[in-house]
This record gives structure tokens, sequence and C-alpha cells, in this order.
């Protein structure tokens, strides 16, 4: 018994380390970045940085 609800237990404490931030993705966090053109988008960090952009802080 004790182990079965030690199983559960665990199950359930790792099921929040899967959730993801709403403010992050894959790409990185999501960021003001500023473009040479002056423009300012928001999107993730590395795409941003891909994109010759740099964060805006």
């Amino acid at each position: 018994m004790k182990k079965l609800l030690l199983v559960f237990v665990s199950l359930l404490l790792s099921s929040g380390a899967m959730a993801t931030s709403p403010a992050s993705s894959n790409a990185g966090p999501w960021v003001d970045c500023l473009y040479q053109d002056g423009s300012v988008n928001y999107e993730p960090l590395m795409m941003c940085e891909m994109k010759g952009g740099k964060r805006k802080y």
C-alpha cells in the first residue's frame, strides 16, 4: 500500500514540472525585439537573434 501511495504521489508531483510557462517557449522567453530599422516585435528570443534583432530592455 505504501508503494502504491508513493507512486501516486510521485506521478502527481512530476506532472507540475512538465507544465510550461506562458511567457516562454522552446525558442526561449518572449521578449520585445528591437530591429535595426527601429521596429519592435514581441517574439521568442531565439527568433529575434536569428533575424538580427536585439532584446529591448
